[in-house]
């Protein structure tokens, strides 16, 4: 008998750690879908931020990492997804910011769970996480008054726009650059920092234009090395290297991990902000890589590349920030005139075809100038969307370009600019000199 409780309650104890073990596992992995798990959340007003204290140690308290730890995470991860709002200040979330700030401050692990989160590309989620780091590691990394959170609106379209500035010149020009030269395939007549000082210039005046610079030769010089919103998160990420190189595939996985946050706190502001969103500097970076790697064959061949900084700039500006745009303006426009009975015979059959129709976007009036056009029009207001504090010789100078583009892209049969600007110039003196010859009593029969 005595035997028999033995045994049973062996039996018990085995069967308590099982059902322990699966309710573990249960409940980690439907904790996102439990509302009734949420954690509930202090209603701490964001206006007493400076009474609360952050945990300014370097090293983590060690509390073990079990799936009760992670569940509480996934909760207020959740809790944080559902809250968050693009182009927000997001001041309502700083209470479960603090919450999830203590959740890291315990363990290595707590901390490595959200970066892992944060950097997972889980839409939403993902971003919200990205913010919440940035912006919580600013009260803990920065003791100036700078980086107070009042402080952080009034300063963060400068830092977006250091990031992308940095962005363009080091992981476009500077990756270029390099993957040129561990593929050996660069040119003994090709200097990669002759090439990287033409690039900045380049990029100086396409960061003007959109708007992240207000000096067009200079903007984009010497933007090499990490910039402020990745300084403030870096020892984070760095302090989790070796977390991170067992999961990714990468020489650096850490410097992979920080331009991730980076470009998630870019993309969650940048409309907030009215400054060009993430597509647009991804084509600029395509386009700055593909001139990197278009000089060097260039010298390969023998031949010194021909296009000034400045002829450049505008041909990506053209290429990756005009042509998407404009391009799907007069498709639009196409189509609605193929398909207006003005454009149709009695019988259905189009009285113009589509290149008629394309050429028409391009046409001007009797005066000869670009401005009268169509596309001028729609390329002038696309840019001020942009920045809307482009002169008129700013879109002037974009608008010649993009007709050249334009043209030669589709191959129309048009008047080039050069043979525009001479038939102005001509219809020009003989104006003038029409009208002089009226003051002096003289007219021509025409």
């Amino acid at each position: 008998m005595f035997y028999s409780v033995i045994v049973m309650a062996d039996y018990f104890t085995l069967f308590l750690r099982i059902f322990m073990k699966l309710s573990c596992v249960s409940s980690s992995n439907n904790s996102v879908s439990s509302s009734n798990q949420k954690l509930p959340i202090k209603n701490k007003s964001p206006e007493h931020s400076a009474e609360i204290k952050l945990s300014k140690s370097k090293q983590p308290q060690q509390t073990d990492f079990n799936c009760f730890e992670e569940n509480n995470l996934n909760n207020l991860i959740s809790e944080l997804n559902e809250l968050f709002n693009y182009n927000d200040d997001n001041d309502k979330l700083f209470p479960i910011y603090m919450q999830l700030w203590n959740e890291i401050d315990k363990s290595e692990n707590h901390r490595n769970h959200v970066l892992w989160e944060a950097q997972a590309n889980k839409g939403k989620c993902s971003d919200a996480l990205c913010v919440f780091l940035v912006d919580l590691s600013r009260l803990i990394v920065e003791e100036s008054p700078l980086y107070k959170p009042e402080k952080v609106k009034d300063i963060r379209r400068t830092e977006l726009c250091e990031e992308v500035l940095r962005k363009f010149v080091a992981r476009g020009v500077q990756a270029e650059i390099d993957s040129i030269a561990d593929m050996k395939i660069n040119s003994p007549h090709w200097n990669g920092n002759e090439e990287l000082k033409k690039q900045e210039s380049t990029l100086s005046l396409v960061s003007y234009i959109l708007g992240l610079t207000t000096n067009k030769k200079d903007g984009a010089k010497d933007r090499l090395g990490i910039g402020p919103i990745a300084s403030v998160i870096g020892d984070m990420v760095n302090n989790a290297r070796s977390f991170l190189k067992l999961r990714i595939d990468s020489h650096q996985p850490n410097i992979d991990v920080l331009h991730k946050i980076t470009d998630s706190y870019y993309r969650c502001y940048c409309e907030k902000e009215k400054l060009p969103n993430e597509q647009l500097i991804d084509n600029v970076i395509k386009e700055v890589r593909a001139s990197v790697s278009r000089s060097n064959s260039a010298a390969a061949k023998g031949v010194p590349s021909s296009i000034d900084p400045e002829s450049s700039a505008y041909r990506i500006i053209s290429k990756a920030i005009l042509d998407p745009a404009i391009s799907a303006i007069c498709q639009k426009k196409v189509e609605s005139k193929t398909r207006s009975n003005s454009y149709r015979e009695n019988n259905g059959e189009k009285k113009k075809s589509t290149v008629e129709i394309q050429k028409e976007y391009l046409m001007i009036d009797e005066t000869l100038d670009l401005k009268s056009s169509q596309i001028y029009k729609d390329v002038k207001n696309y840019l001020l969307s942009i920045n809307e504090n482009l002169t008129e010789d700013d879109i002037t100078s974009c608008a010649k370009d993009y007709y050249e583009f334009f043209r030669e892209k589709l191959k129309l049969n048009v008047s080039s600019l050069a043979q525009l600007e001479y038939l102005q110039l001509l219809n020009s003196n003989h104006n003038h000199n029409h009208n002089k010859n009226k003051r002096n009593g003289i007219v021509f029969d025409r």
